[in-house]
C-alpha cells in the first residue's frame, strides 16, 4: 500500500443562496425568451409562441415588480432603501447574486434587441417587454432577502441652509 493522501471532503456543505428560486426562475425566463424568440428567426409561423411568452414574461415581471415596490415600501419604514438598490441589488445583495439578476436582465435585453431588428415591424417587437421579467425578480429577491442599513431618521440640515438662516435680514 502506498501512502497517498486521501483528499478529505468539507465537513459543512456551503449554504444554498438565500432566495435561490428566483434566480432560477430568472434564468428558466431567459431560456424560454431566448427559445421562443430565436425560433421564430428560423420559423416564421412559431410567432404564435414567441408573442405569448413574451407578453406572459411581461406580465408576470410586472407584477414581481409591483409588489417587490409594495414590499420594499413596506421595509422602507424601518430600512434605507433605494430604487437602485432593490432593483438592481447595488448595495443590498452578495456579488454573484447580483451579477446572476444582473446577467439575466442583460441577456433578456440582447435576445428583445437582436431579435427585433433581425424582423423589424414584426411581432418580434413584443420581446422588448420581456425583461421586465428579470427585472421584477430581481426586485423581488431585494424586497425580500436585500441587507438593508436601518433608517438615519435624526435632523438632515444642509449646511447652505443653516448658515442662511443665521445671517441678518438685509435691511
Amino acid at each position: 500500500m502506498s501512502n497517498v493522501p486521501v483528499p478529505s471532503l468539507p465537513d459543512e456543505v456551503p449554504p444554498p443562496i438565500t432566495g435561490g428560486v428566483l434566480l432560477q426562475a430568472a434564468w428558466a425566463g431567459v431560456a424560454l425568451f431566448a427559445a421562443t424568440a430565436t425560433s421564430v428567426l428560423v420559423v416564421p409561423g412559431l410567432v404564435v409562441l414567441s408573442v405569448p411568452v413574451a407578453l406572459l414574461l411581461f406580465v408576470a415581471g410586472t407584477v414581481a415588480f409591483a409588489s417587490a415596490y409594495w414590499q420594499g415600501v413596506q421595509r422602507s419604514r424601518d430600512d434605507a432603501i433605494s430604487v437602485a438598490d432593490l432593483f438592481f441589488l447595488t448595495h443590498c445583495a452578495p456579488r454573484s447574486v447580483r451579477r446572476s439578476f444582473l446577467g439575466a436582465l442583460l441577456a433578456q435585453v440582447v435576445v428583445a434587441m437582436v431579435t427585433a431588428a433581425m424582423r423589424p415591424y414584426s411581432a418580434l417587437a413584443f420581446g422588448v417587454m420581456a425583461p421586465m421579467w428579470a427585472l421584477g425578480l430581481a426586485g423581488l429577491w431585494g424586497a425580500r432577502y436585500g441587507a438593508f442599513p436601518p433608517r438615519n431618521d435624526g435632523p438632515q440640515r444642509r449646511p447652505d441652509a443653516s448658515a442662511a438662516q443665521r445671517r441678518p435680514p438685509p435691511g
